[in-house]
Order: C-alpha cells, then sequence, then structure tokens
C-alpha cells in the first residue's frame, strides 16, 4: 500500500526501515532519500513506525 504518494513510499519500506532502527517517520523518510512534502502522511509513516516498535498499545473495551 502507498503511504507517501509524494514519495511513492509504501508501507513495506517504512516497515522495512523501521526494523533496520530508525525510530520517527522523519528519519525514515530521510533514510530513504526524501523528506515529508505535503505532510498528510506523516501521521500514518509514525503510527507504522511505532507499530513496529512496539510502541502501540491496543484500545481496551471499557468496562460495563
Amino acid at each position: 500500500m502507498i503511504v507517501c504518494s509524494c514519495n511513492a513510499i509504501r508501507e513495506d519500506d517504512i516497515r522495512t526501515a523501521a526494523r533496520r532502527g530508525w525510530r520517527c517517520a522523519e528519519s525514515v523518510y530521510r533514510s530513504l532519500g526524501c523528506e515529508f512534502e505535503c505532510g498528510c502522511c506523516a501521521d500514518y509513516a509514525q503510527e507504522i513506525v511505532d507499530q513496529e516498535h512496539g510502541k502501540v498499545v491496543p484500545i481496551r473495551a471499557k468496562a460495563a
């Protein structure tokens, strides 16, 4: 899936870079030889990086 249409960056590209140690979306983009253009993808790219580093906490169901 394309995450960044400005730079043609795929989700797999972001996940691979995160697995190589990059911890923020900006550094992932730099490692891929680009930078944010319009910025619409920044939050989603960071979510992907966070998932790869186990930072995403699952949403807990509300107690009834």
